[in-house]
């Protein structure tokens, strides 16, 4: 038995929102210069790019318009941006089969499979 990456996507989704509740202000040692609300947006920012590439059949996202959504989620409340962006990456995970074409950098083909994209998350 494997390992259910959309379940481990979720969780540890869970898990930052959790740790970051009611701290945004507060340093985050391993990243010196970087406060808790900055690794939020961070990974709200990726949360998202990949909500836009898992269904795109291997194209790659927009860069703008990923960039043009996490302002708009984190214009208010960090932790709210982050809830969203979380959401949509589930939903789009949700949506695409294991063997989906996703767009990749680091594939001497430019793809792969979304089960791969989803092990890096």
């Amino acid at each position: 038995m494997g390992i259910d990456l959309r379940a481990a996507v979720a969780e540890h989704g869970d898990g930052l929102e959790a740790a970051a509740r009611g701290r945004l202000d507060a340093p985050v040692p391993a990243c010196p210069g970087w406060l808790v609300g900055d690794l939020v947006r961070h990974v709200a920012e990726v949360e998202l790019w990949w909500a836009a590439a898992l269904p795109a059949g291997g194209a790659a996202p927009d860069v703008d318009g990923v960039r043009r959504e996490v302002g708009e989620l984190f214009a208010g409340e960090g932790q709210a941006g982050l809830r969203l962006a979380s959401a949509r990456l589930r939903d789009a995970a949700g949506r695409v089969g294991d063997d989906a074409p996703v767009w990749a950098w680091w594939s001497p083909t430019g793809r792969t499979p979304a089960t791969e994209v989803l092990r890096r998350v």
